[in-house]
């Protein structure tokens, strides 16, 4: 099941800031998959545009049409605002793609990449956590920074092994070096 998250959060950015992506627009990017003839599939793997079913509960109102709706109506926490955790988000997606065609004999190297991946954002949002100018902080971006690292080492790998498109493999390098000079620029 494709989950997209919408927050509730609007108005401008600070001066000299970018805005953050809105998450309803950044989860739909990451976890709509395209078919053949450029549209979009739902988790059935058709086009049910209109297909809708709606359910109150005690996160709030969901909605089932394309993709699966979470709506969270609270502020973003502090490193949701963050363009390095978003942009980390968005190489997660595209290293969990990655992953999904690597042959089945490399199932560490498919593995250590999830992992390595997942622990980006996950180190980003911990660091967030603790008080600012703490040296945890800074221990955490840096772990973060580490693995981010690790994922280009394992993106060369893949790429040597042919696995992947190079569309695919220079568009999650290029996320990469990002995401490390972003962390670089905050440790």
């Amino acid at each position: 099941m494709w989950i997209e998250l919408r927050s509730t959060r609007r108005g401008p950015a600070a001066p000299g800031r970018f805005a953050p992506i809105p998450f309803q627009l950044l989860t739909r990017r990451l976890f709509q998959r395209p078919n053949a003839d450029g549209g979009d599939e739902d988790e059935d793997g058709d086009e049910d545009e209109h297909e809708t079913s709606t359910r109150t509960g005690p996160i709030g109102r969901c909605s089932r049409t394309m993709a699966s709706t979470i709506s969270i109506t609270s502020n973003m926490l502090s490193h949701e605002k963050l363009d390095v955790y978003q942009r980390s988000i968005e190489f997660l997606a595209a290293a969990l793609r990655i992953a999904e065609k690597l042959p089945r004999g490399h199932a560490a190297l498919t593995d250590q990449l999830r992992r390595s991946a997942m622990s980006i954002p996950l180190n980003i949002a911990e660091g967030s956590g603790r008080s600012p100018g703490s040296a945890d902080r800074t221990r955490f971006r840096g772990i973060a920074r580490g693995s981010a690292m690790e994922c280009g080492a394992i993106l060369d790998v893949v790429r040597l092994l042919g696995s992947t498109s190079e569309r695919e493999w220079s568009e999650a390098k290029a996320l990469l070096i990002r995401i490390v000079e972003m962390l670089s620029k905050m440790s």
